[in-house]
């Protein structure tokens, strides 16, 4: 995994264009729930991108899916709370059938794009990128390695239409999720769990808008205000709980597994 960066670059291209396409070729706006129409068609090239250059140059466990350590598992219950009821919400309302055709569509396009959204950034940032730089750095270091990539892919939403005002804050809600995912992936050992998070993320807020009204709507505009505070906590001691078991030899994270 020795091109990790390369690879990552050209996935960032890929989305940047995939921005670019929505906004100024269909006139759709980053976040606006048209947007899964367009984007859903770059997300499968970004997935199958991932799927082949894992296959062509290491192997799924060697880049995050090992065997699962479910004690770890437990630092994502407050995210996952978080984002429970929203979810739990939409499903129900396509459950019941009270959504329309038009919204039902859109719902079930946003949940394919949201899953392959969830996928794709994992495994190339918290996968690709982090286990490529732990072969070539100590562990703080490709950390911040997969954070900061992880925050340069957000920024081309610029090209989507995000107005460049809202742009500090959008980096530091990213570079903030990616520093709390990356010593998560390394102490869970396996992605599953965190793709699953990040795509009932997702989910909730850019399906949410064509759900019915109700608490889970209200819960959607206290979502970043509730998550922040809580993500800050723990990546401070996730960072730490990555320093003590490195010094105590009980994580080897130096070494991808293979």
């Amino acid at each position: 995994m020795k091109n990790y960066i390369r690879i990552a670059l050209l996935y960032i291209v890929i989305q940047g264009i995939g921005m670019a396409m929505m906004y100024y070729g269909f006139g759709i706006v980053y976040g606006e729930p048209g947007m899964a129409n367009v984007v859903l068609w770059v997300e499968i090239i970004l997935a199958l991108l991932v799927v082949f250059y894992v296959r062509r140059t290491a192997s799924w466990r060697a880049v995050g899916f090992g065997k699962i350590n479910w004690l770890q598992t437990l630092w994502i219950v407050p995210n996952l709370l978080l984002v429970l009821l929203p979810t739990l919400g939409i499903l129900a309302a396509l459950v019941t059938g009270n959504l329309g055709g038009e919204a039902l569509l859109g719902v079930v396009t946003a949940g394919a794009l949201t899953l392959l959204v969830g996928f794709a950034e994992e495994a190339m940032f918290r996968g690709i990128v982090l286990r490529g730089a732990l072969q070539d750095h100590g562990v703080y270091v490709a950390m911040l390695i997969s954070a900061l990539t992880f925050t340069l892919l957000h920024m081309v939403n610029v090209l989507g239409g995000l107005p460049p005002g809202d742009l500090p804050n959008h980096l530091f809600s990213q570079l903030l999720y990616g520093a709390f995912m990356a010593p998560l992936a390394l102490l869970i050992r396996n992605l599953v769990p965190l793709i699953l998070l990040h795509f009932m993320w997702d989910f909730s807020v850019l399906a949410g808008a064509l759900a019915p009204t109700g608490a889970q709507s209200d819960l959607l505009v206290l979502l970043p205000g509730l998550s922040s505070p809580i993500q800050i906590v723990l990546t401070v001691i996730l960072w730490v709980v990555v320093l003590l078991l490195r010094k105590k030899d009980n994580l080897q994270l130096e070494k991808s597994e293979s």
